[in-house]
């Protein structure tokens, strides 16, 4: 794990904030998820810890919004803003 992330997920902060988060890596990996999001989840770290984000959380079915994997794309090859009027 690269050492951002190791020190991240190793920090005080992260093990006792309230509010829930993961780390991922480049690739979406799960690198870490703090005990808020464990609770909020209902998750164990070793069922998390190395899983591809879209693996460990699929899409729930009965969901219109349900396609999340292109939400990465947008993030990480944003195109053209699109416009707004004439």
């Amino acid at each position: 794990m690269h050492h951002v992330l190791t020190s991240t997920s190793e920090s005080s902060l992260f093990a006792v904030t309230a509010a829930p988060y993961l780390v991922l890596d480049t690739e979406l990996r799960i690198a870490a998820a703090n005990p808020a999001y464990l609770r909020a989840t209902g998750r164990a770290a070793g069922e998390l810890a190395g899983e591809l984000m879209f693996d460990a959380f699929p899409d729930n079915p009965a969901d219109p919004r349900r396609d999340r994997r292109s939400e990465p794309d947008r993030v990480f090859h944003p195109r053209a803003a699109p416009r707004h009027g004439p």
